[in-house]
């Protein structure tokens, strides 16, 4: 599928806000100031076979290093993800 440069645009910037409304809403629960002030958190969306589609513009980048491996392991124990699967 090929997309126009305007609706890539759109969507890349629609998916990292996604992430950078999760990463506020991550602060604002969080309960460790650790998380809260120090920003030392991060989201991110990810495709079911553990690719990076999109992250937040505060993210850390160790964190980001850290995401796609994390999901192959998740996949490796949870088996085939199910449409609707949410795992934090």
């Amino acid at each position: 599928m090929q997309l126009d440069p305007i609706t890539f645009e759109v969507l890349r910037n629609a998916l990292g806000s996604m992430c950078d409304e999760g990463s506020e809403m991550i602060a604002r629960l969080a309960y460790a100031p650790t998380i809260s002030e120090g920003h030392d958190h991060s989201c991110a969306l990810l495709t079911a076979e553990g690719r990076l589609v999109a992250h937040g513009n505060r993210d850390q980048a160790p964190h980001i290093g850290s995401f796609e491996p994390s999901v192959r392991v998740v996949k490796e124990w949870v088996g085939e993800f199910e449409p609707g699967d949410i795992y934090i």
